[in-house]
């Protein structure tokens, strides 16, 4: 297999991980608030990040320079969690999932841009289909028809903030992998991301307790984490950021499947489009 496909299934890998944590994610922030789901399942992830790096840990060409970008990739990765939780808390779901999560091209766009990575015509064609399917899956258009013109705007600007700042923060996982490694990577950046979160439940009064009773699911949700994680870490390695971004960001997918199967939410025709268009994406890129 070469290093190209490794990259894509590597992609589809974060894909599913992300897709299902996120199915997970809503299930339990409506009983203990998106902020406590995010901050406990990263740090049980960090436990299981702990004892991963007695094995896996290579403490390799980390200096001042990296610690800085770490600790800012953390920030930026604080910033699009937040950002995102608060667009869905204030505005129509639908249409802040939509803007989130078209990240994957905010992070094609920079490994374009600043790394000078360069793909062929007929993988930015397949490339935007998989964006398409993406938007179309994530994008309820009877929600919107229902909803108010004056309150469509409502939550915009937080979900491309969130947009925004998970395609720097995925970009900068990439730009990062390459000097650290795909596990240091992932471990060291847990860090600044639990310190940043914990700043910031301090500094606005949130509750950080939690059932012990919601542990061993905040916990798969961490393992899920873990997954997504590693997997991009270890798809740009294999393959260029531009593709690996946009087959990961396409996690609605999954979302979306699972809550047709296990909530009996029924998928609108432009779902059902998007679905298929991500699908043919995924076999085109592939092939």
């Amino acid at each position: 297999m070469s290093n190209f496909l490794i990259g894509i299934l590597f992609g589809i890998f974060t894909m599913i991980s992300f897709g299902i944590q996120d199915f997970l994610m809503a299930k339990i922030s409506r009983q203990i608030g998106s902020f406590r789901t995010s901050l406990w399942f990263v740090l049980l992830s960090f436990v299981v990040f702990i004892i991963l790096a007695l094995f896996l840990f290579t403490d390799s060409g980390i200096n001042p320079f990296m610690i800085v970008l770490l600790i800012a990739t953390g920030f930026v990765s604080v910033t699009a969690i937040l950002s995102f939780t608060k667009g869905l808390e204030i505005g129509n779901i639908s249409i802040i999932a939509t803007i989130g999560n078209t990240w994957g091209a905010v992070t094609a766009l920079l490994g374009f841009l600043i790394l000078g990575q360069r793909i062929s015509s007929f993988q930015i064609l397949d490339i935007c289909i998989i964006i398409i399917g993406t938007v179309l899956v994530s994008l309820n258009l009877k929600d919107i028809f229902k909803l108010n013109p004056n309150k469509i705007h409502v939550g915009l600007k937080y979900a491309f903030i969130a947009a925004i700042t998970f395609g720097l923060y995925f970009f900068l996982l990439s730009f990062l992998t390459k000097a650290l490694g795909w596990f240091d990577t992932a471990f060291l950046v847990t860090i600044p991301i639990i310190l940043f979160l914990l700043l910031y439940g301090t500094l606005t009064g949130n509750k950080l307790r939690v059932k012990k009773s919601r542990m061993p699911l905040l916990f798969l949700i961490g393992l899920l984490s873990i997954v997504g994680l590693l997997s991009y870490n270890l798809g740009v390695t294999y393959n260029y950021t531009d593709i690996v971004a946009p087959v990961s960001s396409a996690s609605p997918l999954v979302t979306i499947i699972l809550a047709s199967l296990f909530l009996k939410e029924r998928l609108t025709n432009s779902q059902k489009i998007g679905v298929f268009l991500i699908l043919i994406g995924l076999v085109l890129l592939s092939v």
